[in-house]
């Protein structure tokens, strides 16, 4: 008994120390509206071979503590490509941006996606933290209405 009892103890925390995550708190906008969460896909790269893909909970990203550490080990200044792609209706749009690796560090981030024109897939992808963010455009959605 003493034995299943050690076993299980030892069980229980390799499975807490190997299933912890980290986050980001992020939040994503599209045409001023949250979308629900089966409806995003979210990854950053930043070169041919290193992409990490985010799990995208609103509010935030989800991943693994050694993909944290990475993202936050790039320097600040490195230009990472952030694709997300969203699920509307039987349609699926792609909207792709560059960020720099410091801003994924900052207390919050929210990216604005505003469709300018789907039919020729124009759009435009801001974002904003609490320190640098990129300029408001009179198309874009107020997110607070």
């Amino acid at each position: 008994m003493k034995r299943l009892f050690i076993s299980f103890f030892f069980l229980v925390n390799f499975v807490i120390l190997f299933a912890q995550k980290d986050h980001i708190n992020c939040v994503i906008f599209v045409d001023g509206k949250l979308p629900g969460l089966e409806s995003l896909n979210v990854s950053v790269k930043w070169s041919d071979s290193i992409q990490v893909d985010l799990d995208y909970v609103i509010g935030e990203f989800q991943l693994s503590k050694e993909d944290k550490n990475l993202i936050e080990s790039l320097d600040p200044n490195k230009e990472l490509m952030m694709t997300v792609k969203y699920f509307e209706k039987s349609k699926t749009y792609m909207y792709t941006s560059k960020i720099d690796a410091g801003w994924l560090t900052y207390r919050y981030l929210i990216a604005r996606i505003t469709n300018l024109n789907k039919k020729k897939e124009k759009y435009y992808f801001g974002f904003s933290t609490p320190g640098p963010s990129n300029h408001f455009i009179k198309k874009e959605y107020n997110m607070l209405e």
